[in-house]
């Protein structure tokens, strides 16, 4: 079995149900315009590898295909640590869904999008992870923190805005919110090595808050949001 799902938990769930497990981290920006249909700008990046750790020849068989159809794909031989790494990437997916985009130019909002990913960071640290890409492709966490506080011109969007699966699911108002499994498993950490996460404790909430009132995307504004952040790290 493959699975290409974002999350931690997929892998281990299906390992209880077939034998050979294989895992894939898919960094394609996309969103899903019906079902069977999706919109993308261009092809992605995929690295695959044996879940937990290491490759065998359908990996090899599953990259070559990958690239042969245009995608920048890899093995990995420790895939879950390439999986911590896109969590650690998800971990602003909440910000970017539900904050309303005139203000998501704002040095507040990247400064809540750097500190969740050093809360993150601090909580790998505790347990241990080693969050990190198979072949140096994927920015590290410290990269990815270096690239927001890059002094930059406010966006001017043109053609059709992607939008990640985390707005989707307030969008389409589904039953089950892909923050749980973002957001639980390092607050699970956080709390098992004393490490606080008042960043993702925040996120989780205000997401389950929205999916309760059944709000749609981008209906929060940056205020309220900093308002509940301040709640839990006061």
């Amino acid at each position: 079995m493959l699975c290409l799902q974002n999350g931690i938990e997929s892998e281990k769930n299906a390992g209880e149900r077939v034998k050979h497990v294989y895992c894939a981290v898919v960094r394609m920006t996309c969103s899903m315009v019906q079902p069977g249909h999706a919109s993308f700008h261009a092809q992605g990046r995929v690295v695959l590898g044996v879940h937990p750790k290491g490759t065998d020849d359908a990996v090899a068989k599953i990259v070559a295909a990958l690239r042969e159809s245009g995608f920048d794909a890899a093995a990995s031989k420790s895939i879950v640590d390439d999986k911590w790494l896109k969590l650690a990437v998800n971990s602003q997916s909440v910000f970017h869904a539900l904050i309303d985009p005139r203000d998501q130019d704002e040095n507040e909002f990247f400064d809540l999008k750097v500190a969740i990913l050093e809360e993150t960071g601090r909580v790998y640290k505790a347990a241990k992870i080693k969050a990190r890409s198979a072949d140096g492709k994927d920015p590290s966490i410290e990269e990815m923190m270096a690239e927001i506080k890059r002094p930059r011109a406010r966006r001017n969007e043109h053609g059709v805005k992607l939008h990640n699966s985390v707005w989707q699911d307030f969008y389409l108002k589904r039953a089950h919110i892909e923050a749980e499994s973002i957001h639980g498993p390092v607050i699970a950490l956080g709390k098992a090595h004393g490490v606080a996460t008042p960043y993702h404790d925040a996120s989780l909430a205000i997401a389950r808050r929205c999916h309760a009132a059944k709000a749609g995307p981008e209906s929060l504004r940056l205020s309220e949001v900093l308002r509940e952040i301040a709640k839990r790290t006061a």
